[in-house]
């Protein structure tokens, strides 16, 4: 498997697809969202669900966005106000 909670990525009415770090995050968080367990294959599975994304933190933003590659200039990754700055 590449990932879990794939049927969040296209259930889920217009909100931001909450994105795990890991599976132990996706379990606590109610198997809501989803988690990537094959980063080579990752960013191809979320290219295809669509944005925006809501990431755990900004260096999980900045993985995402590592993951998606080029097309990571298409979509949106949120990440939750905890006082951390952009880079």
């Amino acid at each position: 498997a590449d990932m879990l909670g794939a049927w969040f990525m296209t259930a889920r009415g217009g909100l931001p697809l909450r994105v795990y770090r890991t599976p132990h995050n996706w379990l606590v968080g109610g198997c809501v969202g989803c988690v990537v367990l094959n980063e080579e294959w990752g960013g191809h599975w979320l290219h295809r669900a669509g944005g925006p994304f809501l990431a755990e933190d900004l260096q999980h933003a900045r993985e995402i966005r590592a993951m998606l590659g080029a097309q990571a200039r298409k979509h949106t990754i949120l990440v939750p106000n905890r006082g951390e700055l952009a880079a």
